[in-house]
């Protein structure tokens, strides 16, 4: 998408010749070669900005959960609660909650039918989305100035900020929920886990 976008707003790129030839299956090969490292580019930008997606949260969804900070119709107090005494229990001395939600993690991990690593993934692809979304964002921010969007009116320009924003803000929440549902299901499943599937 971010390769699409890159195109599609500067379309100067597309012009310029290709070092490895004019063929058709040239092109696609590199392209496509060119696509995955932007891809994965973007994975690891995405987990660099994690941080900043943790502070205009409130904090880490973990922390949010044993502090009773995340809503309920994700997880309630009392579940959070409920899952930090019985991991507790298992423990010889008193564990940070960082330490008990890493617990909880490596117990989830292991239980039968846990969807844990669904969530992960879908957190871990939200947050790609969201961050492949801000360089785009960023490009055509650059394209307004040197690119196709030069040539738009202001009114037209404005149309697609507001556009990229409501997209940027909709990817943050889904990101934001997607880490609430992983942290939910890590906690119930692991409590269950303990208390022997009741």
């Amino acid at each position: 998408l971010f390769l699409v976008a890159a195109l599609v707003l500067f379309p100067q790129i597309a012009k310029v010749s290709h070092p490895l030839g004019s063929s058709e299956f040239v092109s696609s090969i590199a392209f496509i070669s060119i696509a995955y490292f932007v891809g994965q580019v973007i994975t690891s930008l995405s987990s660099m900005i994690q941080p900043f997606l943790f502070l205009t949260w409130g904090g880490m969804p973990s922390k949010l959960a044993f502090q009773g900070s995340i809503p309920d119709k994700y997880l309630s107090c009392d579940m959070a609660e409920l899952a930090r005494s019985t991991i507790q229990k298992t423990a010889s001395m008193p564990l940070s909650d960082a330490a008990i939600f890493s617990k909880a993690m490596g117990i989830a991990r292991k239980a039968e039918g846990s969807l844990v690593e669904r969530h992960n993934r879908m957190y871990a692809y939200n947050r790609a989305a969201f961050c492949n979304l801000l360089l785009i964002s960023i490009l055509f921010a650059l394209s307004c100035r040197y690119g196709l969007c030069k040539s738009y009116s202001f009114l037209q320009i404005v149309g697609m900020a507001i556009g990229f924003l409501l997209l940027l803000l909709l990817h943050w929440y889904r990101a934001k929920q997607r880490a609430f549902y992983f942290v939910c299901e890590v906690l119930v499943v692991a409590e269950r886990e303990l208390s022997g599937g009741v």
